[in-house]
């Protein structure tokens, strides 16, 4: 009888962990599906933002250079040249945007944005549930956080950095 009960609590603790990763999963991927599955090709981001007039020229030239086995110590593109491996917005060594060797720019720069969205609502349940919040508290203050003004207007301006850090 007490192992039953056991097994019982342990499904019951499998499905609180459970729910909200998937939870989370469900918000991001319903909100993104058309950028992350579709066949547009384009970003999610307003027009002459940073995202499309710095971060996608960048990104392209930093990890073309890198799938042709060059590590971009120097970008000669800008002005009479700078350092872009030591630049700190280059982020080549940031484990997301590795998705860029792996994905073309566009899809890969909104998967990055799509994962950083959850991991924000994801972060934010987590800090929740420390601070005594119950499962259903932290969703709702995870869901309230990747959604809200506060982060998800980042998305639309094109603010990698901003979006990266707050997540």
């Amino acid at each position: 009888m007490i192992e039953s009960a056991n097994q019982g609590h342990s499904d019951w603790s499998r499905w609180q962990a459970a729910i909200a990763p998937f939870t989370f999963a469900t918000l991001t991927i319903a909100i993104f599906q058309s950028v992350l599955f579709g066949t547009g090709g384009f970003v999610v981001s307003s027009q002459n933002t940073d995202l499309t007039l710095q971060f996608l020229a960048w990104r392209d030239f930093g990890f073309s250079q890198m799938r042709h086995g060059h590590l971009p110590l120097w970008n000669p593109f800008i002005f009479g040249g700078c350092p872009y491996f030591a630049g700190f917005q280059s982020a080549l060594l940031y484990p997301l945007n590795w998705l860029h060797l792996l994905l073309p720019l566009g899809p890969a720069i909104n998967w990055e944005l799509a994962i950083h969205v959850f991991l924000a609502g994801y972060f934010t349940y987590f800090w929740a549930r420390s601070r005594g919040a119950s499962i259903a508290g932290s969703i709702l203050a995870g869901t309230m956080f990747m959604f809200g003004g506060t982060y998800y207007l980042h998305v639309y301006a094109g603010h990698l950095p901003h979006l990266c850090l707050m997540a």
